[in-house]
């Protein structure tokens, strides 16, 4: 019968139980209350690979209170192996460090108590000691105390663990010996040898992105000599070495999950890819191909097509000295994608286009992008072109192409005004001939 007069005490946390009495009430709990299990750990593992799985620890209406000391993670096979873990903090007791505990779901300490007529809330009475739970029959409400749960999550590294078969069993221990632990059921998984899983490959380019626009243009080639690394989810590094064509490739890769990087060279800027590194969960066998890198030379500068549009005075189809320069002439660029940008020459007659222009003429901050460009004069009324002799220039951009500097210069253009005739020439630095 329920003791009304200790249902409103407070609940204090004390370890001040005699062991007599914590074997009673140990024994008092119904086998059915308490229950540890494991979830997650089972089928195969590959050696030296790591697995994620959790222990709960559930209690179900206790009658009295259970008592909790720590809690034992045990694996059975080949390799035997024993852990035991504080159930508050997940801090490992033992010394073998295979294994990290997450605490999801810890015991509420608030709950700890101790002495009969103790209850959690009020509602009943129970024993507490350490970490023990006082719950029992409710009073009015004639109910035991509710489920209460404490969640791990432990993550096994396997390299340690010989292949075969394995048991695995969680232990949540009482320190009495009266009832010295609960036990989960055997949970069954098989370690599986390194070498006898299919192999993947991660592979990938190293780009030129001359214009910096973070996405591989079929122009752009790829860089030699970059350096790019691998790491596995236990730390371990491997090295690979662009070829000639940027090209780089790992093989012989087990399941795991992978970090690809490059490694920085002074005077280039990364672009691509969006956030520097690919994390990539290879599967068996699977092969991982595009994890592309992108730099540009920003030491290098902006790339650039400029000329000059000149008087050719005498219309002999060159640049002759003396032959001055003709201002407010418009120049225009198009792309290989139909993309055109114009620019005005200035006093000098000169102008200059920047293979990655953001000003203007196909929109602001886009680039010009294209495997081929033309470079034309728009005519004016009563002038001739005589220079070049097809009248534009076609250039073919390829990247940087390790050149510096990286520019398409004199790309001149020569105009004289009117038709060249036998008559008079009249103000040659004016009109050119008539």
């Amino acid at each position: 019968m329920v003791d009304k007069r200790n249902k409103n005490r407070s609940l204090v946390a004390s370890s001040l139980v005699t062991l007599s009495v914590i074997a009673m009430l140990i024994a008092s709990v119904p086998a059915s209350a308490v229950t540890v299990s494991i979830s997650g750990l089972s089928g195969s593992i590959t050696q030296g690979t790591s697995k994620m799985f959790m222990v709960t620890v559930t209690m179900e209406n206790p009658d009295k209170f259970v008592p909790v000391s720590n809690i034992t993670l045990s694996i059975k096979g080949p390799t035997t192996k024993q852990w035991t873990f504080n159930p508050v903090c997940g801090i490992l007791t033992s010394t073998d460090k295979n294994i990290t505990v997450k605490v999801i779901s810890p015991p509420n300490t608030g709950n700890l108590g101790h002495g009969y007529g103790y209850g959690v809330d009020t509602v009943g009475y129970g024993y507490g000691y350490n970490f023990g739970y006082g719950y029992g029959y409710g009073y009015n409400n004639g109910q035991g105390g509710g489920r209460i749960s404490f969640t791990y999550q432990v993550t096994l590294l396997t390299t340690d663990l010989a292949a075969g078969s394995y048991t695995a069993t969680a232990y949540l221990n009482t320190g009495n010996p009266a009832k010295a632990n609960f036990a989960s059921s055997d949970t069954s998984f098989t370690i599986v040898p390194r070498n006898t899983q299919d192999k993947g490959n991660i592979s990938g380019m190293k780009f030129n992105d001359s214009n910096a626009d973070s996405i591989k243009n079929p122009w752009e080639p790829g860089l030699e000599n970059w350096t790019i690394k691998l790491i596995d989810s236990g730390g371990n590094v491997e090295t690979a070495t662009t070829d000639a064509n940027g090209n780089y490739n790992f093989s012989g890769l087990l399941e795991d999950n992978y970090t690809v990087a490059e490694v920085p060279m002074p005077g280039w800027t990364q672009t691509f890819p969006i956030g520097g590194v690919y994390t990539v969960n290879l599967k068996p066998g699977e092969n991982m191909m595009n994890a592309d890198f992108g730099n540009f030379n920003g030491s290098l500068g902006i790339p650039e097509i400029s000329g000059m549009k000149f008087n050719d005075s005498n219309g002999n189809g060159k640049k002759d000295p003396g032959e001055a320069g003709l201002a407010d002439w418009l120049i225009k660029l198009n792309d290989s994608f139909g993309n055109t940008l114009t620019t005005i020459t200035d006093s000098n007659g000169n102008y200059t286009f920047h293979l990655s222009d953001t000003d203007g003429g196909i929109g602001a901050g886009s680039n010009l992008r294209g495997l081929n460009y033309t470079v034309a004069e728009v005519l004016k009324p009563g002038w001739t072109q005589t220079f070049p002799v097809n009248g534009t220039y076609n250039v073919q951009y390829m990247g940087e192409q390790n050149l510096q500097p990286l520019d398409f210069k004199d790309l001149d253009f020569g105009n004289t005004a009117g038709m060249l005739s036998s008559q008079t020439v009249c103000n040659l630095q004016v009109a050119g001939k008539k």
